[in-house]
């Protein structure tokens, strides 16, 4: 059974600002360690930098009432200077997940530094579940491609990321 979000809008405001955060109020995030925050009404994020491109961020939101389930979040920074990312939002697309290839929707772009950041969904799963996903793996990769759809080279000039992974990932934090 699927949790229900109370409002989508509601955790893309928070996640937009949270995006900023960690940026403008709190220490640079060190390399390959996942870092929690506990935001009021939002719950519990977990996150971690890529490998690739250093502010790109893997996030499991776990909500404070449903603390089961993990939300799964990643953001991918470019450069390309594509005038219609902005209508990207609400997009889902194909990307690769662990080298499977599953849906991601695109929940917002937003411009920064040189370029924008644009935040993608990978929807809801029991922590369990990702747990097992991540069970024995150095890494969580994640790219994006060209198809038929959709062709990501247009938007994104940094199409790959790799996110460190542990044992528990951010998982250790789980109560």
């Amino acid at each position: 059974m699927k949790p229900k979000l109370p409002s989508l809008q509601l955790s893309v405001a928070f996640l937009f600002l949270l995006s900023f955060s960690s940026i403008l109020f709190a220490e640079v995030p060190k390399d390959d360690v996942w870092v929690a925050e506990e935001m009021e009404h939002v719950g519990v994020i977990a996150s971690v930098n890529g490998r690739i491109v250093h502010g790109d961020r893997f996030r499991v939101r776990m909500e404070e009432t449903k603390c089961l389930h993990g939300e799964k979040l990643f953001s991918f920074y470019t450069t390309e200077d594509n005038k219609d990312i902005s209508k990207l939002e609400g997009k889902a697309i194909q990307i690769k997940y662990n080298q499977k290839v599953t849906n991601a929707k695109i929940l917002f772009s937003q411009n920064f530094l040189l370029g924008h950041s644009v935040m993608f969904h990978l929807g809801f799963e029991l922590i369990d579940s990702i747990l097992n996903t991540h069970k024995g793996a150095q890494e969580i990769s994640i790219s994006l491609f060209d198809s038929e759809s959709f062709k990501a080279s247009d938007y994104f000039d940094v199409l790959e990321n790799c996110i460190p992974s542990t044992e528990s990932g951010p998982f250790e934090l789980k109560s």
